[in-house]
């Protein structure tokens, strides 16, 4: 299990869960996001405090031809990966010049069983997993129009067989990831969540909103109360969507009755808030832990040495706009940084502000 500088007492709030034959530590999760949570990210967010983090999305189809994208996205963070590791004198260097990724927790795509089977069959022999997921939530219309992701919420019962078919061939529990429906006419989650149920999932994560909302308007976390009351407690149901802050998970633990959060866009922003919120949830003080910048020093470090100087710069971009959004004079620091010509000018602009 990944090390963590504290320990937060169990509570109503915040406390293990068990998926399948996996107790996990706690019950804050990170969410898959393509092109952000690679194995960098997700060792900055166990740093963080997530008892889980999912990798990227994975696509079945390409796993299964061995396609060399789909292994990449598959790699486990471990320090013997890169040729210089962040400085060990600080708390969070310390941490990612020793940590070596577990559980892995990996989400696959695809739009029937059949790449499924092959896809878990590699997983088990190559990568052992600790648990996967299925992705029937991604609104992207590029993954919709291949008929996986959210475009699954219109055929609850391939759902149910795509999650049989991972469960006949991994040793590792199955989980689905859904949206609440295809549409707003038309929210499938209730029939999914049954189909689910009857296949042996293991734990399922609602985000409330339909495919046809992207990631726009507000979450309907009812939703994610109704569907606690379909699964029955059986298994863990986890809420995600509008997660923000740590009074927005106490917010939706006592409103939806979930047994776990799952953090998206404010992770990638703020690794941080996985502690910040068993610090609120738990009544206790984080103390001194690393602010923004020093985590987007550690990551920009990381990733040039990773992907090398253009590919890693390149990426960090977007990365580094997130960690700085809120900062006092952040507009023109994120034209500053998307515009640096390179690493070691956007390391010279995060060391001037760190200063």
């Amino acid at each position: 299990m990944p090390v963590d500088f504290l320990e937060f007492p169990s509570n109503d709030y915040f406390h293990p869960v068990t998926i399948g034959s996996l107790r996990v530590r706690g019950n804050l999760f990170f969410a898959p996001m393509a092109g952000y949570t690679d194995h960098i990210t997700r060792a900055l967010g166990y740093f963080g405090g997530a008892d889980v983090c999912m990798t990227e999305m994975i696509s079945a189809e390409g796993l299964a031809r061995h396609n060399s994208t789909s292994g990449r996205l598959l790699t486990r963070y471990s320090p013997g990966l890169f040729s210089q590791s962040p400085d060990s004198d600080t708390m969070l260097g310390s941490f990612l010049s020793s940590f070596r990724e577990e559980p892995l927790y990996v989400q696959l795509f695809a739009a029937g069983p059949e790449a499924l089977i092959k896809a878990a069959e590699i997983l088990n022999t190559t990568y052992r997993p600790s648990i996967v997921d299925l992705n029937c939530g991604c609104p992207m219309p590029k993954i919709c129009r291949f008929g996986a992701g959210a475009a699954l919420m219109r055929n609850p019962a391939l759902i149910g067989e795509m999650i049989k078919a991972l469960k006949s061939v991994l040793e590792c529990p199955v989980t689905v990831k859904i949206r609440s429906g295809y549409s707003q006419g038309s929210l499938s989650y209730p029939r999914v969540i049954e189909q689910a149920l009857i296949a042996g999932v293991d734990a399922i994560t609602l985000h409330p909103r339909t495919q046809d909302q992207g990631y726009s308007g507000n979450a309907d976390w009812s939703c994610i109360r109704h569907a606690v009351q379909i699964v029955g407690g059986n298994i863990p149901l986890i809420g995600n969507g509008d997660l923000n802050s740590p009074q927005d998970a106490k917010r939706m633990l006592e409103e939806t009755g979930c047994d776990g959060l799952m953090f998206a866009r404010t992770a990638v922003k703020n690794p941080e808030i996985f502690h910040t919120a068993k610090s609120f949830l738990c009544s206790r003080s984080v103390g001194s832990r690393p602010d923004a910048i020093e985590y987007a020093r550690a990551h920009l470090k990381l990733a040039v040495d990773w992907y090398g100087e253009r590919l890693g710069s390149t990426t960090m971009k977007k990365r580094l706009a997130a960690y700085v959004s809120g900062l006092p004079g952040s507009a023109e620091l994120r034209k500053q940084l998307v515009t640096a010509p390179d690493s070691a000018t956007m390391s010279a602009l995060l060391a001037r502000i760190q200063d």
